[in-house]
């Protein structure tokens, strides 16, 4: 059998143009189907008949901190204590940024908002940790999650 010596010597290069815009389409695809709410633990809520159920968009940062029925307290799903749990807020706080204090001129307060969703039977002393440790990063834009109630 003869070999064709005369083909063209581009035609042994790899076309990749396909592959690329496959790999652009997969990135694509898990950037869209990727999860970027805040983890939600399994709480029970307590129930408020005086519950504000106006859902104003916040459009500074905010987080989500879980306390849950054993103590646990929990951002993103990651169990926090002491040290760490107010390492995380003052992370979070510095990428929200600062403003001046309407009620202390001079002095500055962060962006942050925190929803703290306690479980209606864990002990307050847990929530607690959770305000003073927002109260030692600057962080007074703070809220209890509820389920309200109507009353009979």
């Amino acid at each position: 059998m003869a070999r064709d010596n005369k083909a063209d010597p581009g035609d042994n290069k790899l076309n990749l143009t396909p592959c690329i815009d496959m790999v652009f389409q997969l990135m694509i695809f898990f950037m869209v189907v990727s999860d970027i709410t805040p983890v939600l633990e399994d709480v029970q809520l307590t129930k408020a008949s005086q519950a504000d159920t106006n859902k104003e968009t916040i459009t500074e940062r905010s987080i989500v901190v879980n306390v849950t029925m054993k103590g646990d307290i929990k951002i993103m799903g990651t169990k926090l204590e002491g040290k760490a749990l107010e390492d995380r807020l003052a992370a979070e706080a510095s990428v929200a940024g600062v403003e001046d204090n309407p009620n202390a001129p001079g002095k500055k307060i962060s962006k942050l908002w925190v929803t703290i969703r306690g479980d209606q039977n864990v002990a307050y002393e847990k929530i607690q940790n959770v305000f003073e440790a927002c109260a030692k990063n600057g962080i007074w834009r703070t809220r209890i999650a509820a389920i309200k109630e109507e009353i009979e």
